[in-house]
């Protein structure tokens, strides 16, 4: 009789705090031209993404910045992460970056990755850094990645498209692992 009375508790505070709206889940619009406020958004395959959430970190060991776009639905506990990653160097030059790393991770439960998807390096992958504040910590531009399936979740070939990207972001320095010192 106790485990069915914990196992009935255990349901009950279940529901309660799962039928909770997440403060995230209301995002439907946000600014991005000319604010503060920190936004990551483009179009998957032709429909808005908007993240509910993201960060961006500079690489102090490695000189590259990590930006991060992640679109939960918390109701199943599920998440959108993608990724760009670029070397500091790759803008000194010129604000367009050809030569970056993406990834695209679908998370559920909060640590079982259920799909990923990776650049595909033969495509015109392209972000534009319309904006770099290094006093302020914050980054914007735009972007267009196409990446393909994962060969470890199948092997046909499925491409996902992410077009008409913008991110305005702050970001943080960090010491970061390299794993080119050891």
């Amino acid at each position: 009789m106790k485990n069915f009375n914990l196992l009935i508790a255990l349901s009950i505070f279940f529901i309660i705090f799962s039928c909770k709206k997440s403060e995230n889940d209301s995002i439907s619009t946000f600014k991005f031209e000319n604010d503060s406020i920190s936004t990551f958004k483009a179009l998957k395959d032709g429909v808005d993404w908007i993240s509910t959430s993201n960060w961006s970190n500079l690489s102090k060991t490695d000189n590259k910045y990590i930006i991060n776009g992640i679109k939960r639905n918390s109701q199943y506990y599920e998440e959108e992460c993608l990724n760009l990653t670029f070397n500091i160097s790759d803008i000194s030059k010129s604000k367009t970056v050809t030569k970056f790393t993406s990834s695209w991770n679908y998370i559920v439960g909060g640590d079982a990755l259920t799909d990923n998807y990776v650049i595909d390096t033969t495509s015109d992958n392209l972000i534009q850094i319309t904006s770099l504040d290094t006093t302020n910590r914050s980054i914007s531009g735009t972007f267009k990645v196409k990446l393909l399936k994962n060969k470890l979740f199948s092997n046909t070939g499925e491409i996902m498209n992410f077009t008409s990207g913008q991110f305005n972001l702050n970001y943080q320095k960090v010491d970061l692992y390299n794993s080119k010192s050891k």
